[in-house]
């Protein structure tokens, strides 16, 4: 148990990837805020095909969208159409303007999904919380959302804003691509171990 609370906490700490951001990225003229900015242009540096080739490969770019399927559902055509657009090669400028089309259309799919789970009073409660935070394509089944209520101490849930179900969901659904990430490598190492 207490390596459970342990492990949730460390990824909590550990925030940070391509797509998701911990608070709403975008400032009040809908630009996206100068922090964030900088939080791609270092993903972007730390994924170059190379130190000397300032590009980021289409497999990188693919991969990083693939991870977060769940939350834009786009399909190849459309990641093939944001990497190859204009006929540019995939550069710092490029990355960041194709990145922020995903991250605000992302932006308002928090919102679509929480003004579709709220209860006919207009309220998020606890038991709409819970039915929001399933997203079964990444192992969020009811019972592991039934498990993390507890954890994050929802116990008393009456009204949720917006905001704090976007800040939640996101560090939700962060946590649980993280882990699915480590358990993902975890047994790719222990395949490739036992099989050479």
């Amino acid at each position: 148990m207490h390596f459970y609370i342990f492990y949730v906490i460390y990824l909590t700490i550990s925030f940070s990837n391509g797509l998701l951001f911990q608070y709403p990225p975008f400032n009040e003229n809908g630009e996206l805020k100068r922090e964030n900015k900088t939080k791609l242009v270092e993903f972007f540096c730390d994924n170059l095909i190379s130190d000397w080739v300032k590009r980021m490969s289409l497999e990188t770019f693919k991969e990083l969208f693939k991870k977060f399927h769940c939350l834009h559902h786009w399909d190849d055509a459309k990641i093939l159409s944001l990497y190859y657009e204009n006929n540019t090669r995939m550069d710092v400028n490029k990355f960041v303007a194709q990145t922020t089309k995903c991250i605000s259309f992302i932006e308002t799919q928090y919102k679509s999904r929480y003004d579709s789970f709220l209860n006919h009073e207009g309220k998020m409660n606890l038991n709409e919380l819970k039915r929001a935070l399933v997203v079964d394509e990444i192992g969020l089944t009811q019972t592991a959302v039934n498990g993390l209520i507890p954890i994050y101490r929802l116990t008393d849930t009456r009204d949720m804003s917006f905001i704090d179900f976007r800040n939640l969901f996101v560090e939700v659904i962060c946590n649980q691509i993280k882990s699915n990430d480590i358990i993902y490598n975890f047994l790719n190492s222990i395949y490739i171990s036992f099989y050479f």
